[in-house]
């Protein structure tokens, strides 16, 4: 009894002591928080080739300590750790088939979490990549164009391929090959030869035998003209002193035959005396003797053209009028000034009216200087109607303007721009002579071929009862646009 007395007075002791002093013996532990782990690559459904080295990542942290490790395993199998951030390995399955990745983090607890897996595929080889077809584009003859049968014309395209390269280029006319061409710069030379519409494509094929067809790009063939008649050349919006363009285009008149013609601005910027002296005779003057001269309103802006009158002088028709006829290669060919009165009570109409009714020639053509159709910058011009009225309906063929800085081909069509394919005008922008080009604005209805980049001439062979019409070009007389018709 005694000694138990003493064990409770000792027990006693030490509690009364630690009461006394307010400290705790031992703070309890706490609990520790379990790291956590997630897979970053590769992607879940990803794929992989066997033998192959990818990379496996996963990001890992510990709230209340330090990530230590972080292993990585495919299935039950490790495949490598890494000790730190970023966690990170570089793997060669050498297996194909079906593989699920899992990544476990451990923390400086040794408490360890295992991430959501991660399934993706090996296979034994990369299926090859999808062959990319070629792409392919006729670069001429240009849309809408026309060349007269049984002759030659350039036929060509661009084509590519970005995964290989174009082992052929064929051309078709229709369905019926036209030739081929292997190399680049793709092209032919084919000779129709029989007048109609044509439609044009080109068909490039790689060398995985992957084809493509063209936009197809419409075309026609025009008859021969009959033989025999009169070559009349020229074109509007001519000479200016500050270039050389001018020089260009006369050049192509040097080595041509026949009657020039001019289509108005034939000096710019004001049609002086002075301006035809220095920039205008230099050039085109050279052809004066065979020119025959249309006013433009340049031309007029010298008080009554005189610079103009003055320097043509009876070339230009009467003095203050400028409309004037004569016959050429069977044609009877009228030029008409749009810088005066064109009213349908006016003089010059009925001028107009009076010359046509006298002729005896089955073909008739007019010139003068603002377009009544265009798809130029001045746009269509109503004021000049009451021309298109009258030889309109005494059967006139074919107008030439200039004006706009273009060249320009219309479909016949009748005074108010509906297509006439049995009775109507045919008419030619051809502001090309050597002033400053202008792109198009609207596309008018009935236009058939435009060109703003180039300057040049055009060129008519007339016989008495029809007509050929090649647009010649700087700097090396390559003809963008031909064709013929027959007269009404």
């Amino acid at each position: 009894m005694r000694s138990l007395s003493v064990i409770a007075v000792a027990v006693a002791a030490v509690v009364i002591g630690s009461c006394s002093t307010g400290e705790k013996l031992v703070d309890p532990p706490t609990s520790n928080q379990y790291p956590t782990v997630a897979l970053t690559a590769p992607a879940p459904g990803a794929g992989a080739v066997v033998n192959t080295p990818i990379t496996v990542s996963a990001t890992a942290s510990d709230v209340d300590g330090t990530v230590t490790l972080v292993e990585f395993f495919d299935g039950a199998a490790s495949i490598g750790n890494d000790a730190t951030s970023p966690y990170s390995i570089t793997w060669t399955p050498l297996t194909s088939g079906a593989h699920t990745l899992t990544a476990r983090a451990t923390d400086d607890a040794d408490a360890v979490t295992t991430s959501n897996a991660v399934s993706f595929a090996v296979t034994s080889a990369l299926p090859p990549p999808e062959n990319q077809a070629p792409t392919v584009a006729l670069t001429a003859p240009a849309a809408g164009s026309s060349a007269l049968v049984n002759t030659p014309i350039t036929v060509s395209a661009t084509a590519s391929d970005a995964d290989g390269s174009v082992s052929v280029v064929e051309f078709f006319d229709g369905t019926t090959a036209i030739g081929s061409d292997a190399t680049t710069p793709y092209t032919i030379t084919w000779t129709p030869t029989t007048p109609g519409a044509r439609s044009l494509t080109a068909r490039a094929t790689d060398d995985d035998n992957a084809a493509t067809t063209s936009t197809s790009r419409a075309f026609t063939v025009t008859p021969q003209p009959p033989t025999g008649g009169a070559t009349f050349v020229g074109a509007g919006d001519i000479a200016r002193c500050d270039g050389t363009n001018d020089e260009a285009t006369a050049a192509l008149l040097d080595g041509i035959t026949g009657t020039v013609f001019t289509l108005g601005d034939n000096v710019y910027d004001d049609g002086t005396a002075t301006e035809f002296a220095n920039c205008y005779h230099p050039s085109w003057g050279r052809h004066k003797s065979r020119t025959r001269p249309v006013a433009g309103n340049h031309d007029y802006n010298t008080s009554g053209a005189t610079g103009y009158y003055d320097y043509f002088g009876v070339a230009a028709g009467p003095r203050g009028k400028g409309y004037y006829s004569f016959d050429l290669g069977g044609w009877h060919v009228i030029i008409l000034n749009s810088n005066i009165s064109r009213t349908a009570s006016s003089e010059q109409i009925a001028w107009l009216r009076a010359d046509l009714t006298a002729s005896t020639a089955q073909c008739t053509m007019a010139l003068w200087h603002h377009p009544r159709f265009t798809s130029g910058a001045h746009g269509n011009d109503a004021t000049q109607q009451p021309f298109w009225d009258v030889l309109y309906e005494l059967n006139a063929d074919v107008v030439l303007v200039g004006h706009d800085h273009d060249y320009e081909r219309f479909a016949p069509q009748t005074p108010t721009g509906a297509a006439d394919p049995t009775r109507g005008i045919r008419q030619f922008v051809v502001g090309t002579g050597g002033t400053t080009l202008k792109p198009f604005s609207t596309i008018r209805a009935n236009s058939e071929f435009r060109n703003s980049t180039a300057w040049g001439v055009i060129k008519f062979d007339l016989v008495p009862t029809g007509y050929s019409w090649s647009f010649i070009t700087t700097p090396n007389g390559a003809v963008l646009d031909s064709g013929s018709g027959t007269c009404h």
